[in-house]
């Protein structure tokens, strides 16, 4: 049964927001363990060592926590640059990217390409990854995805997860607006 001001839907059946997408990501991969996400990265291409002490994060403010656990003053531009996911180890870090309703756009491209040197002048880690997740239905241009290593869609994700249908929906959700959703449902 769904709430009435839903259109009798339920809050997860008309959601198009990608924190919750990865908010289900982020918990399959802490259930099953960080180094079984790690593998599959591997499988994919992504050159990362597999044995280190990985962690997952979620909805990740990098730069602001880093600097904050030694006490040191967060520059202006950095404090509210947030991953939405985020692998990290001692001497890796995988930066992930999901698009669910929409697609990438040119500013938030940009700073990817920052990333990998500011994580490296507070981090000293050299090995820095970008992953992009997006849906199956997007078709971006070659350029606008160039700069990320490993690119997946949330049907992969959902596959590699047992058919997850919340990974699934996170597929199908792209461009259709909120009305569309609720009037497929009818």
């Amino acid at each position: 049964m769904g709430i009435s001001y839903f259109n009798n839907a339920s809050w997860n059946e008309i959601t198009r927001e990608e924190r919750f997408f990865c908010l289900q990501l982020y918990n399959h991969i802490q259930f099953s363990g960080e180094k079984g996400f790690v593998q599959y990265l591997i499988d994919l291409g992504l050159q990362i060592p597999l044995d280190n002490n990985w962690e997952i994060g979620f909805e990740v403010c990098f730069y602001r926590d880093v600097l904050f656990s030694r006490k040191e003053k967060v520059p202006p531009s950095l404090q509210k640059r947030t991953f939405d996911l985020c692998l990290m180890s001692d001497d890796a870090i995988v930066i992930i990217e999901a698009k669910a309703q929409g697609g990438f756009e040119g500013k938030q491209l940009r700073s990817f390409k920052n990333d990998a040197a500011e994580i490296f002048a507070i981090t000293g880690i050299r090995n820095v990854k970008s992953i992009a997740i997006h849906s199956s239905k997007y078709n971006p241009k070659i350029e606008t995805l160039a700069d990320f290593q490993v690119v997946l869609t949330w049907d992969s994700l959902s596959a590699f997860y047992g058919n997850d249908p919340v990974l699934l929906k996170a597929n199908g959700v792209y461009g259709d607006s909120i009305e569309y959703q609720i009037l497929k449902k009818n």
